[in-house]
């Protein structure tokens, strides 16, 4: 039913990168950010190469091209991940004191045997 599944990174609810966080790390998922290399190399490429004409230009293009593939784009996909995950989990914490707080604010059950810690 999830084979090939994808999702807006800014969609993903922070329970579910939580899940997929597990299901990755017990080796039943494989998970990636996938975003267009054309464009972010184009984006690159307009970024840093001023003159189309120039004779360096070819060595520059290859070299954008490289340090994307092999260097920016693993970066930015650790980037990604760990402020998801970051987000995630602190809206667990938050979920879960909320949900303690009120059953530690729950009334002893009638008829029940309490423990005097005096």
């Amino acid at each position: 039913m999830y084979y090939e599944y994808g999702e807006p990174v800014s969609k993903i609810p922070s329970h579910r990168i939580l899940a997929i966080n597990r299901g990755e790390k017990e080796d039943f998922l494989k998970v990636g950010v996938e975003v267009s290399d054309e464009t972010a190399i184009k984006l690159l490429i307009d970024m840093f190469i001023v003159n189309e004409n120039a004779s360096t230009t070819e060595e520059y293009k290859a070299a954008i091209d490289d340090s994307y593939k092999r260097l920016i784009y693993p970066s930015l996909e650790r980037e990604i991940r760990s402020q998801l995950t970051e987000k995630a989990s602190e809206q667990a914490i938050k979920n879960f004191g909320v949900n303690l707080k009120s059953l530690l604010m729950q009334p002893p059950v009638k008829g029940k045997i309490t423990l005097g810690l005096d």
